[in-house]
């Protein structure tokens, strides 16, 4: 397997990919020249080590029951979080927090547009939709 990071979560999992012993990650994609990422795909369809621990990997993710554990993980969020109302209160908390901050280009591009709050209306309709029935939700 072979990573490379462009933003957000991606740069843990190419450090995950890399810590798994399952394939390569690099750098921030910018950075990866074609015979760098040659050289990657080329020690991750040979190395044998490699090859052993993506297959074992592979194996365990086929054998846990990922769909009961995401159903569940999904059903107690809108029971615990949205229909309670924390979830909202920490989001609120988050966009707080961007608003301090130059908030980059989507900041920007709603300013232009004369939006204050992007998330504010898309928020309401969800949050109120969870309280009143948290369990269409899944």
């Amino acid at each position: 397997m072979h990573s490379s990071e462009c933003a957000r979560e991606q740069f843990d999992n190419a450090a995950l990919v890399e810590q798994s012993g399952a394939g390569h990650g690099f750098g921030h994609f910018k950075h990866v020249t074609a015979e760098a990422l040659a050289a990657a795909l080329m020690r991750v369809t040979s190395d044998e080590a490699i090859k052993a621990r993506a297959a074992e990997l592979g194996a365990a993710l086929r054998a846990d029951d990922g769909v009961t554990r995401a159903v569940t993980a999904l059903e107690q969020f809108a029971r615990d979080e949205l229909a309670t109302g924390r979830w909202e209160a920490a989001y609120k908390k988050v966009l707080h927090a961007r608003r301090q901050r130059s908030g980059g280009c989507c900041a920007f591009l709603c300013r232009m547009y004369g939006r204050k709050d992007p998330f504010a209306t898309v928020l309401a309709r969800r949050t109120e939709a969870a309280r009143a029935r948290p369990s269409e939700l899944l």
